[in-house]
């Protein structure tokens, strides 16, 4: 019976690690409609603009366009060849910022009984420590006749350093409530 019970514990233990253990992505998108151009944007066509100078943040800047286009070609967006052809461009910004983070805790006392019905106690730890918190932010800004038309504002703080890997849940996010404005946050 004991070993049934020991197993049971061990098994419940491991799948709660793993359920809450599991990277989160907690994030805000503020978007922005230029007024002037408020119930002016329809389905149309589309062109991806690319800005980045260096060879890192232009591999990143291309994976983040491409998650701007799945996201508009499911809206039945159409990607042309050229700016000249597009009835709105888009482009994207992003930037990551690290800083320390301090935090402590304790764990409570804990009371079990073994087989023989002895009473243990075990517990009573603190703990503390430093780590590394990361701010992503990703921008995606809509341009029409050499204007901003839109812009949405993709922000998320988190333990990884990797923008895409937050901009992967942020991105299709904004994209789903172009051209709206507004305050989202999951």
């Amino acid at each position: 019976m004991h070993a049934k019970r020991f197993l049971f514990w061990s098994i419940l233990f491991v799948v709660l690690f793993v359920c809450f253990s599991c990277t989160r992505i907690r994030y805000t998108v503020v978007s922005h409609l230029n007024p002037e151009y408020a119930g002016k944007i329809q389905i149309g066509k589309f062109y991806l603009a690319s800005v980045a100078d260096n060879p890192t943040d232009k591999i990143i800047e291309l994976k983040l366009l491409n998650l701007v286009r799945t996201s508009l070609v499911k809206k039945n967006w159409q990607e042309t060849e050229s700016d000249e052809e597009a009835d709105v461009i888009f482009g994207i910004v992003f930037d990551m910022e690290s800083d320390k983070e301090n935090y402590s805790g304790s764990k409570g006392i804990t009371t079990w009984y073994d087989t023989k019905g002895r009473q243990h106690i075990s517990g009573g730890k603190s703990y503390s420590g430093t780590r590394t918190v990361y701010k992503r932010s990703v921008s995606v800004v809509a341009m029409k006749n050499q204007e901003v038309v839109w812009v949405s504002n993709c922000i998320s703080e988190g333990s990884t350093p990797d923008v895409y890997f937050a901009a992967e849940r942020m991105l299709p996010k904004a994209l789903s409530k172009f051209p709206e404005e507004g305050l989202w946050r999951k």
